[in-house]
């Protein structure tokens, strides 16, 4: 497995790496829980609002967005040409400001989206392909509550 990837855009040149498990499976369940419904709204023409089994959906705030971005740009450094060689460079800091270097960043939402979809495809998309997660159903099939908690039954303690 690559943990890196290297993709140019605009004519700069950035490394994407993998965030640990604990951010994917957390930008996995935000675009299932709120973007999925939207794309799924799209495809059949039936408003799932309208569903007697939904709800309410919920809906993607200002600081839903901030955080997705930034556990994203986590995974995000752009290379910067140091003496004689290209050095990779984190785009945050460990403070989550922008690192001076690539400040003007905050104010370009054409390479913010083609960074942030990078991160996202590169992290999440094998939770998405084809067989993986019916590959992971498969692996819970045997599961269920009686063989997980513990046993009440004291018949065989007389």
């Amino acid at each position: 497995m690559d943990l890196t990837k290297d993709f140019e855009f605009r004519g700069a040149k950035y490394q994407i790496s993998k965030l640990p498990c604990a951010d994917s499976m957390w930008l996995i369940m935000q675009i299932i829980q709120k973007a999925m419904p939207s794309m799924i709204e799209d495809q059949m023409k039936f408003p799932l609002a309208e569903a007697p089994i939904v709800k309410e959906r919920p809906e993607m705030t200002r600081d839903d967005m901030a955080e997705i971005m930034k556990t994203c740009f986590k995974a995000v450094k752009q290379y910067k040409i140091t003496g004689d060689q290209e050095v990779p460079m984190p785009i945050l800091l460990k403070n989550g400001a922008y690192n001076p270097f690539f400040a003007s960043l905050e104010y370009d939402i054409i390479a913010t989206a083609a960074l942030v979809a990078n991160v996202l495809m590169f992290n999440v998309q094998s939770f998405f392909e084809e067989g993986a997660l019916q590959e992971l159903v498969q692996s819970l099939s045997g599961l269920s509550l009686a063989n997980i908690l513990p046993s009440t039954d004291t018949s065989g303690l007389q």
